[in-house]
This record gives structure tokens, sequence and C-alpha cells, in this order.
């Protein structure tokens, strides 16, 4: 017997099941991912794929890899239906955006339990390795290597971690021509 779904999870089955027009979307954007590259244990072949793989993201935190810093988890499930004729029409209905603020912010609250500090270990995949440490830039960063998961209380805690004292300072602030981007990401 598979493990229920998250509640959030189970109330986006809900609403497509109980909609002629979305159960037609999901079923066809399904149909419509391509086939020609399967995407491993995660290709979706069905509506309760989809849904165990969203149920998975919320449940889990994200652990270091150099190779999916790229992309939310989430957004890395619903990538293959969202680039489909009926994920569109699909994602575009504002009860389906609604039921996904619903995933997202039970996943939020997943995130800032100390639930989720699991990921924070030394292990390859751990946000305290060695590879992570370095490429994360960890010794400018306010935390205590002596603590257990660094003083962090969540991964969210540990995500939106503070700089130390004059490490990468904003450069003119008061120049109102430059913009400076507050996120480590590709924009």
């Amino acid at each position: 017997m598979p493990e229920p779904l998250h509640p959030a999870v189970e109330r986006v089955r809900e609403l497509v099941e109980s909609d002629p027009a979305l159960r037609m979307y999901a079923i066809r954007m399904i149909e419509q991912v391509p086939t020609a590259k399967l995407y491993g244990w995660q290709h979706l072949y069905s509506l309760e794929k989809l849904l165990r793989l969203i149920h998975q993201v919320i449940t889990l935190a994200p652990e270091f890899s150099e190779k999916s810093m790229v992309m939310t988890p989430l957004a890395g499930r619903l990538d293959w239906t969202m680039g489909t004729p009926a994920g569109f029409a699909f994602y575009r209905d504002p009860r389906v955006n609604e039921a996904l603020k619903d995933v997202l912010n039970a996943w939020r609250e997943y995130l800032d339990s100390p639930d989720s500090l699991y990921v924070l270990n030394d292990s390859a995949a751990g946000w305290n390795s060695e590879d992570a440490q370095r490429i994360v830039g960890m010794d400018q960063f306010v935390h205590d290597p002596s603590e257990e998961h660094w003083g962090f209380t969540s991964w969210n805690d540990f995500f939106s971690r503070h700089f130390k004292d004059g490490e990468r300072p904003v450069a003119a602030p008061d120049e109102d021509r430059i913009i400076t981007s507050v996120c480590e990401s590709t924009p």
C-alpha cells in the first residue's frame, strides 16, 4: 500500500478528479510529455505518478548536488508537463494555481521545520560536505561549525543565512543606476 499523499497534494488530486476539463488536461499533458528521452524513474506516465513526485518533493529538503543547483525540485517535476499544449491550459487555471500555492506553502512549512535539517550533514549530498562548503563559500556566512547543523534551525534558516560583517559589501549603495542582485542564482 503506497504512503498516503500529503493533504495539500491530495487536494490537487480532488480538484483534478472533480472537474472533467481539468482531468482531461491533466491526462493529455502527461500523454504529451516527450517520449524521445525518458526521465528515468521520474518519467511521467500517469496523474498518480505526477502526484507522487510532487508529494516526494514537499516531504524532502533539497540535497546538495553540483548538477542540480539550477532549478527548484518542484519545477523539475512540473517542467515536463508545463511545456505541453494541454499543460499550458492546465496550469493557467486559477484553481490549479491556488492548489499549487497550497502545495508550495506546505513545502515551506516543512522546510521551516527541524525535520528538514537532515541534509545539513557531511555526506556527498550534504550541505556540510567539503564540496558544498567550497561552492557555497560557507566561510563568508555566519554559522558555528562546532554546533550540530552549524546552529541552523531548519533548511530555510540555512538557505537564508546571513553574511559575516564585511563580506560582499553592496557596490555603490547610493547609486540609482546600479542594480544589485541579492540572490545567488542565474536570473
